[in-house]
């Protein structure tokens, strides 16, 4: 995962990131039911949740921020 998570080696003393989109700062992930590429979701992600997509007008442009505790929809 190191190739598509900030950091990389030694990561791990530094505060955890998370991307997002730039253009309209929601949450994005990639997810594998739905293809190699990152996708707008709502809803908080757990252990046990299923992401929701989210429709957008347009293609994520991914830019990475601190991790919060709990995500905002």
């Amino acid at each position: 995962m190191d190739a598509v998570e900030p950091g990389g080696v030694g990561a791990a003393d530094t505060v955890e990131e998370e991307p997002y989109c730039l253009l309209c700062r929601a949450p994005v992930g990639i997810f594998q039911a739905h293809g190699p590429d990152y996708r707008h979701y709502k809803a908080v992600l757990t252990a046990t949740s299923k992401p929701k997509r989210r429709k957008a007008t347009t293609s994520p442009v991914i830019g990475w921020r601190a991790a919060r505790e709990t995500a905002v929809c």
